[in-house]
């Protein structure tokens, strides 16, 4: 199934960030099914941009930004980082940094949703 895409964290409507328990998870601030990419609640810095043309997910930002798709995981945001550069096994060695990076976030989805399902079974 292909989600809708944050140019800026690279959160979608199966993976919305929670960082702040007092906002809640994020929500779309821009959208366009057209290109299947917004700018989250979370990601309100990239207004800018998007509202200046740019559609695609910034793969620096959303590599930068995704451990907030992992705070399930972990009760520290710096946990959930390290997570993001560490390489791992499940990803043949490489870390969820480096795949977002060459632009393979749907594969960092699956393997978070398997550990997601792993956290909750």
């Amino acid at each position: 199934m292909l989600l809708n895409y944050c140019i800026g964290c690279g959160c979608d409507e199966a993976h919305a960030c929670a960082t702040d328990a007092a906002r809640g998870l994020c929500w779309w601030m821009r959208f366009s099914a057209r290109h299947r990419a917004g700018v989250c609640s979370y990601c309100e810095d990239q207004l800018g941009h998007w509202d200046g043309g740019g559609r695609t997910p910034r793969l620096e930002l959303v590599a930068d930004r995704f451990h907030r798709q992992a705070l399930f995981l972990y009760e520290h945001e710096a946990a959930a980082k390290s997570w993001v550069n560490a390489p791992h096994q499940l990803l043949d060695g490489r870390s969820p940094r480096q795949l977002i990076l060459a632009g393979e976030l749907e594969r960092v989805y699956a393997i978070l949703d398997q550990l997601r399902d792993g956290a909750f079974a």
